[in-house]
């Protein structure tokens, strides 16, 4: 079956798949793919799923992929994790401080990112081999209309202090616990999106 180029257009085969999965092009909860996915069809997450995400979401392949940075920053042997909260559905989940680099460097990206998000500055910035790439944008900001996705590159660093002058407003920063690592990945775990990537962030520094 070939499948349309253009997103605006939703076949009944698509339009099924959707309902298959519990998603609508209209609210496209697109964070909760994953989880949706392999809880209800059991297929292993990663680049296949990608792939699934794109064809139910109907992306255009011809937008680019926003880069994402984020940093697991770490203290005294436990890790900082950023409470978040959808505002649509309610949903509640763990991460990592980061953002869209918007034209900085990666490393420029990821300071600025945990200085304004949770007034952190952090030192022994190290990026690691790892690359999240997700389907969709979730038409935040209108964004789904700019982008087809995010590649999220993680680092990992040292807790150097806190330094509020550059601290987000209420839309921009966000709580935090610090949690110990086994404690961590099972709040990770628990998520209703996909955190893979960054527990393997966090365990390839707690090495």
């Amino acid at each position: 079956m070939k499948l349309s180029k253009n997103p605006s257009v939703t076949t009944p085969f698509i339009k099924n798949v959707q309902k298959a999965v519990g998603l609508t092009t209209q609210t496209q909860s697109l964070h909760l793919i994953p989880r949706v996915v392999r809880n209800r069809t059991g297929m292993y997450r990663g680049a296949l799923l990608n792939k699934i995400a794109a064809f139910v979401l109907n992306t255009d392949s011809s937008l680019p992929y926003r880069r994402r940075v984020e940093v697991a920053i770490f203290k005294d042997g436990k890790v900082l994790l950023t409470k978040n909260k959808d505002k649509d559905s309610g949903d509640s989940w763990y991460g990592f401080p980061g953002g869209g680099t918007d034209g900085d460097s990666d490393s420029v990206a990821a300071r600025k990112e945990c200085l304004e998000e949770v007034g952190v500055e952090v030192d022994n910035l190290q990026r690691t081999e790892i690359l999240h790439t997700q389907e969709g944008m979730g038409d935040k900001k209108g964004r789904d209309k700019k982008y087809r996705g995010s590649k999220t590159v993680t680092f990992t660093a040292d807790w150097k202090g806190k330094d509020t002058s550059k601290l987000g407003d209420d839309k921009d920063s966000v709580r935090y616990i610090w949690a110990d690592i086994d404690e961590a990945k099972k709040l990770l775990q628990d998520n209703k999106i996909d955190s893979s990537y960054r527990i393997k962030t966090m365990l390839s520094r707690a090495k």
